[in-house]
């Protein structure tokens, strides 16, 4: 299990290595799963579990780090199926919602690509 603790103690995050799932624990004793289940782009549909079971070395979520601004990062190889390229790096609120892909991991160091920010600095 990879797992990080937000700076003020407060929650930790960690991932389910056996389903790929992303988690946020508070100290309250609440839990929530923040996993994307499904990717709809225009064109296709990412359907988390059939992915995992056709491909077992699939990487749909982990890796999950608290950021300094409080979301959660984490990689994965979404939203290319079963292509070659990179791995790509994602963020998410505690909530779930606004999950965004933030950049590009490629195999080599120092071709790491980012998407930018918007007018907001999201």
């Amino acid at each position: 299990m990879d797992y990080d603790i937000l700076k003020d103690g407060t929650k930790v995050v960690f991932d389910d290595k056996e389903n790929q799932n992303i988690i946020v624990y508070s100290i309250d004793g609440t839990y929530q799963d923040i996993t994307l289940k499904t990717l709809k782009t225009s064109k296709y549909v990412f359907e988390k579990e059939r992915i995992l079971q056709r491909h077992k070395d699939y990487i749909w979520a982990e890796r999950p780090h608290f950021t300094s601004d409080g979301k959660v990062v984490f990689l994965t190889k979404l939203p290319y199926n079963l292509t070659k390229r990179g791995i790509f790096i994602w963020f998410a609120d505690y909530n779930g919602s606004g999950l965004v892909r933030i950049g590009e991991l490629s195999y080599d160091i120092n071709k790491i690509k980012y998407d930018g920010f918007d007018e907001k600095k999201l």
